[in-house]
């Protein structure tokens, strides 16, 4: 077995977090462009359309690797990174299911972040207003 930052697995190649060592033509041409408006879109294409596990692995990893916190939703790299997951699960490969449980725990982390830093805006300018949107005792409590 080769030693670097990919690990071989039935004569295919997984990159992280890149997807260019595909064996499928029109993968690797994908993954070797720069990202363009229609490259995410090509990829979930190409995604839906192969029952290659291994180049959906790379896929994803591309989107996760593409990620415009603008334009993408936490929410959906979220259910990405458990199909990543489920498809670790099924390849039987324990350390690439780690690392899409850990992109998963990064967009979690910046979901619920988010979240509590709308709560204290909330509970602090409706105090500032004097209109609190909570109930007093579920606002001391926050």
């Amino acid at each position: 077995m080769k030693t670097g930052i990919y690990k071989s697995i039935e004569i295919k190649t997984f990159w992280i977090p890149a997807f260019a060592g595909m064996t499928k033509n029109s993968i690797s041409q994908q993954s070797q462009k720069e990202q363009t408006a229609t490259s995410k879109k090509e990829l979930k294409s190409i995604y839906y359309v192969t029952v290659d596990k291994v180049a959906q692995v790379n896929i994803i990893l591309g989107l996760i690797n593409w990620n415009d916190p603008l334009e993408d939703k936490d929410e959906d790299m979220v259910e990405w990174c458990e199909q990543g997951a489920r498809i670790a699960d099924i390849l039987k490969e324990k350390w690439l299911r780690a690392i899409f449980l850990s992109y998963k725990g990064i967009f979690l982390s910046l979901i619920w972040s988010r979240e509590d830093m709308q709560t204290a805006f909330t509970i602090k300018a409706g105090n500032t207003i004097g209109i609190p949107s909570k109930k007093r005792e579920n606002a001391i409590k926050i």
